[in-house]
C-alpha cells in the first residue's frame, strides 16, 4: 500500500519542479549555485524591503513558501538567481517566510519599487522585466549624480 502513496508524491514533486526548469533545461550557462543556509522568518517582506534599502544596487526575492509546494529551496533560488543573471542583475538575496496552505508566492524586490505577487509557477516569467526597471533605474540614478 506504500508504493501508490510514494508514486503520488514522486509525481507531485516532479510536476512542481518542472514548473521551474523549462529555461534551466534550455539554458545550459547555468550560474554555479553556492551553498546556502536557509532561514524561514516571519515576515519575508518586510525584511526584503530592508534589506534593498541598505543594498540599494541589489534585487531582493521574498518568497511565501505555501504547504502545497514540492520545489526545493535550493532549486527554486539557483532557478530564479540564474535567471537574473541571465538579464544582467548579478546581486541577488532571498528571504523566506512559511504561507501557510497553497501555493508558494514570489515577490522581487528593489530600493525603488516591489513587484506583484507572483505564483511560483509563473514567477520565472516576471524576472525579465523587474531586471530591466531594475538596470533602468540604476542607469537613471547614475546619470543624475554625474
Amino acid at each position: 500500500m506504500a508504493a501508490p502513496r510514494i508514486k503520488t508524491a514522486l509525481s507531485a514533486f516532479a510536476g512542481a519542479t518542472l514548473a521551474l526548469t523549462p529555461l534551466t533545461a534550455a539554458n545550459s550557462q547555468q550560474v554555479e549555485a553556492q551553498p546556502v543556509a536557509y532561514q524561514v522568518i516571519s515576515d519575508a517582506d518586510s525584511a526584503a524591503n530592508r534589506w534593498v534599502e541598505r543594498n540599494p544596487h541589489m534585487v531582493a526575492v521574498s518568497v511565501s513558501i505555501g504547504a502545497d509546494t514540492k520545489v526545493p529551496q535550493d532549486v527554486l533560488e539557483r532557478t530564479l538567481r540564474s535567471d537574473f543573471a541571465a538579464n544582467g542583475v548579478g546581486s541577488v538575496q532571498f528571504f523566506y517566510e512559511s504561507g501557510g496552505a497553497g501555493s508558494s508566492v514570489v515577490a522581487y524586490h528593489s530600493d525603488e519599487f516591489v513587484s506583484d505577487l507572483y505564483p511560483l509557477a509563473i514567477a520565472r516569467n516576471h524576472v525579465p522585466e523587474f531586471a530591466r526597471q531594475f538596470r533602468y533605474n540604476r542607469q537613471f540614478a547614475a546619470n543624475l549624480t554625474n
